[in-house]
């Protein structure tokens, strides 16, 4: 399973007898295509994806219920939230970058195909300058094969574990499509020549076919593929102040930062605005060794 245009996003697993595959993924936000292989033919066969949201049956929800002595609070903070929103507070969210290139890293060999004569077909940039790929007939198939180092590091060499091919980030099966692919719709071909593994599939190398578009090059899958519209988690978001306003003092939270990665020794640099009633400084996450971390200040400095 995997998504167009996210090279790390792909997700393997053994399909069960009843027919369920559960995957866990780390890096899916908003709406977008799925695309659901199979890494043999299955000329017939539905996929059907569960909602990982909890769904509430009608009558699981309890009424709502307010406590009197909330009435002064509840009061105060909906005035603050009517004047977060009359000052475009939409204006302060920021999307947060997703993770990228976490387990392959950048280390690949990179061929912008720009930067070299523009052939009519695949073939032809295999043999002219894409020297760490090869085309080879399989019975009646074709496959290419990802030049790779040994797992030792050692010297390079074409190996007998097959390769992952890709196309936009998405694996393709059938070589044969990559082959055939209009190079003309290609910008450029990343090749990791690494073992690695996706799920409990293990792969000799990686070749990503990036598009200019980002489409699929228009490939046209077997029946082993299924392309869904999928609506995932949303996008994390940072809650920070803004330098172009001046809002009145009416927020609760003046900078929500979800995700912040620090080295040993490393400051970071939060700018907040003015706060009349003090400030409260709440941290928490896990170290490098997966221990939580948790600090709470208070300070009543209000800064000018």
């Amino acid at each position: 399973m995997s998504r167009p245009g996210h090279l790390e996003d792909i997700y393997a697993a053994p399909l069960q007898p009843d027919g369920e595959a559960r995957l866990y993924t780390s890096n899916f936000f908003g709406p977008g295509d799925l695309v659901v292989s199979l890494a043999k033919d299955a000329p017939a066969f539905k996929v059907e994806v569960e909602s990982p949201f909890r769904r509430l049956e009608p009558g699981d929800i309890p009424s709502l219920v307010l406590d009197p002595s909330q009435s002064v609070a509840l009061t105060r903070l909906g005035a603050r939230m009517q004047v977060t929103s009359a000052f475009d507070a939409d204006t302060l969210y920021r999307r947060l970058p997703a993770r990228q290139l976490v387990f392959l890293s950048d280390r690949c060999n990179r061929y912008i195909l720009d930067d070299y004569t523009r052939f009519a077909t695949f073939r032809e940039v295999f043999v002219e300058y894409l020297v760490d790929i090869r085309a080879r007939g399989r019975g009646e198939d074709l496959e290419l094969q990802v030049r790779s180092f040994t797992r030792e590091g050692g010297a390079l060499g074409f190996r007998d574990l097959p390769s992952l091919i890709l196309v936009d980030g998405v694996p393709v099966f059938n070589h044969s499509l990559v082959f055939n692919l209009d190079p003309s719709l290609v910008k450029r071909v990343d090749v990791y020549p690494f073992y690695c593994t996706f799920g409990q599939a293990m792969y000799s190398g990686v070749a990503n076919f990036v598009t200019f578009k980002g489409d699929l090059g228009g490939i046209r899958f077997g029946d082993n593929v299924r392309i869904l519209d999928y609506e995932s988690v949303a996008t994390p978001v940072a809650f920070v102040p803004s330098e172009s306003h001046r809002y009145p003092g009416e927020r609760e939270t003046l900078l929500w930062q979800p995700i912040v990665d620090l080295a040993p020794g490393e400051e970071l640099v939060l700018p907040l605005l003015k706060a009349d009633e003090g400030l409260v400084l709440v941290v928490e996450g896990l170290t490098a060794e997966g221990k939580p971390v948790e600090l709470v200040k208070i300070d009543s400095y209000s800064p000018k």
